[in-house]
């Protein structure tokens, strides 16, 4: 197979999958449910990225590319609109 010398990093959206960041219950109540929003996934993936990129020794320079396909091809549309300086381009 080709390579194309890329890190790949997909990060999971809160509230979905096993990250319930107040546990199973807690997670939604009304309180907590707040915190499920396109805002605060995207401050998530740009925060887990720059973690990552310190962690792994990568270059703050090297470009990112976000991509996905429905609602994360929105996700990765609006990281590039409001996170310019992080993502060079987005692929939905």
């Amino acid at each position: 197979g080709q390579t194309i010398g890329a890190f790949m990093l997909f990060p999971e959206h809160r509230y979905y999958g096993e990250s319930l960041p107040f546990g199973p219950e807690d997670s939604y109540t009304f309180e907590n449910i707040r915190y499920l929003s396109v805002q605060q996934a995207l401050a998530d993936y740009v925060a887990i990225l720059h973690f990552v990129k310190q962690q792994y020794g990568i270059p703050t320079s090297l470009p990112v590319v976000a991509f996905g396909g429905s609602y994360p091809g929105e996700l990765a549309s609006f990281l590039r609109i409001h996170y310019p300086n992080d993502f060079v381009g987005a692929l939905a």
